[in-house]
């Protein structure tokens, strides 16, 4: 399983089924895709820093223009409302990776672990050292972080911490 796939089929078997047993399409939903864009662009900002290649507005707002999929969008208006609203991300992204002093030691990482007879696989968004300690970085879309006492619970978050352990 990956984590997701094993989260999905313990809050619905007959969902993740459908999904991925008999891999039955969904239809686009704007949400997915603005998640989808979002990552794509954090994921080349991140490999330009770490190639030691600068990152700016200008540049965040380029790969914006290429990864931008508005085809789950059912209005014009609700897709610019979005696009401001990535842009406004994307900023709020860039100060914090100039603040930011850890060091990016992977990117896009796959891995596989086993919890008891379980298999988990997946791939981690994102891996940085701080001295002797690692960071898991997870990029998400929601308005609102989680809490550390949420984080703690968090399966996926878990599993990553489990693997980054195993991998280094």
């Amino acid at each position: 399983f990956s984590v997701s796939q094993f989260v999905g089929y313990k809050k619905c078997p007959r969902l993740y089924q459908y999904r991925h047993v008999m891999k039955i399409p969904e239809k686009p939903r704007y949400y997915f895709d603005f998640g989808s864009s979002l990552h794509s662009i954090a994921e080349q900002l991140t490999r330009m820093q770490k190639d030691g290649k600068p990152i700016n507005e200008t540049v965040a707002e380029e790969l914006l223009a290429k990864f931008w999929d508005p085809k789950g969008y059912k209005s014009k208006i609700d897709e610019k409302r979005d696009y401001d609203e990535a842009k406004g991300i994307l900023k709020v992204f860039l100060e914090e990776q100039a603040k930011s002093k850890t060091e990016i030691v992977d990117i896009e990482r796959w891995f596989e672990t086993s919890i008891g007879e379980i298999k988990l696989r997946g791939r981690i968004d994102r891996i940085d050292k701080d001295g002797s300690s690692y960071t898991v970085v997870d990029y998400k879309t929601s308005k609102k972080a989680s809490s550390l006492n949420e984080l703690k619970k968090d399966m996926q978050m878990l599993v990553y911490a489990l693997a980054v352990k195993e991998i280094y």
